[in-house]
C-alpha cells in the first residue's frame, strides 16, 4: 500500500480547535418530541427507632408526578 504524508502540526491544530468550535457552536437545548411534559421528584425519608423488641426503621417514599399537556406552539414556547 502506497504511504499517506503525514499531516503536519499546523492541520492537527487547526483540526482540534476546528472541532472544539464545532463543540461551542452546537445547540445542546433538549427538543421535545411530544406535547406533554413531565416533572418527577422522589423523596425518601428513613428514621431508625428503638423499641423494646428492637431497632426498628421507619422509611417513607414519596413520588411526585406532575403531567402538563400543551399543544406544540412556536419554538419560544417550547423553551419554556
Amino acid at each position: 500500500m502506497g504511504e499517506q504524508p503525514k499531516k503536519s502540526l499546523a492541520r492537527n491544530l487547526g483540526a482540534f480547535f476546528g472541532n472544539v468550535l464545532q463543540g461551542f457552536r452546537e445547540d445542546v437545548t433538549p427538543k421535545r418530541t411530544s406535547d406533554r411534559l413531565v416533572l418527577k421528584r422522589e423523596v425518601v425519608e428513613d428514621a431508625p427507632v428503638e423499641t423494646p423488641s428492637g431497632k426498628v426503621t421507619l422509611r417513607r417514599t414519596v413520588v411526585e408526578e406532575v403531567e402538563i399537556e400543551r399543544p406544540m406552539g412556536t419554538e419560544a414556547e417550547d423553551r419554556r
